[in-house]
């Protein structure tokens, strides 16, 4: 006679998205990833690791113009608007590694009375995959005029 076939019981763990995250709160400034989300992935590479802050509608759209006109994305960039009319600055930056998942951990805030000066971010990634990662972090402020993001990589 033969054995019945014992059943076995597992659990699937769902994969981990590759969509980019809201910017934890309680910080004192809004999660922009939804305002530059319409750059190509191209784009973004190109100008990993350069920190970026916009003042005015103005500036914001030269960036946009000069990724368009730069010819890496594959047909014209999705522009979203920011409200620049309150003196807030749209600042951020996409910073690049390899592993399974990369995240923007704050260090440190530094204030002028309400206007941040500078932001101090740890870029980690973690695993041993093999992928490119280009990790967003856009954030708007309520800035001093000498605002500044460092990043810091950690393997």
């Amino acid at each position: 006679m033969t054995p019945a076939p014992e059943i076995v019981s597992t659990t699937t763990t769902p994969l981990a998205s590759s969509t980019p995250s809201a910017t934890p709160h309680p910080y004192p400034w809004d999660d922009e990833l939804q305002t530059m989300s319409g750059i190509c992935f191209e784009a973004a590479a190109a100008v990993a690791g350069q920190v970026f802050v916009f003042r005015s509608a103005a500036d914001h759209i030269a960036f946009y113009d000069s990724v368009d006109a730069g010819g890496l994305c594959r047909r014209p960039i999705e522009r979203f608007p920011f409200d620049f009319e309150t003196g807030r600055a749209l600042a951020g930056l996409w910073s690049p590694g390899v592993g399974c998942v990369a995240r923007h951990d704050v260090r440190s805030i530094e204030r002028a009375g309400d206007a941040i000066k500078r932001i101090e971010l740890e870029f980690v990634t973690e695993g041993l995959c093999n992928y490119e990662l280009l990790r967003p972090f856009w954030i708007g402020v309520d800035a001093s005029d000498d605002f500044t993001i460092e990043v810091h990589n950690v393997p």
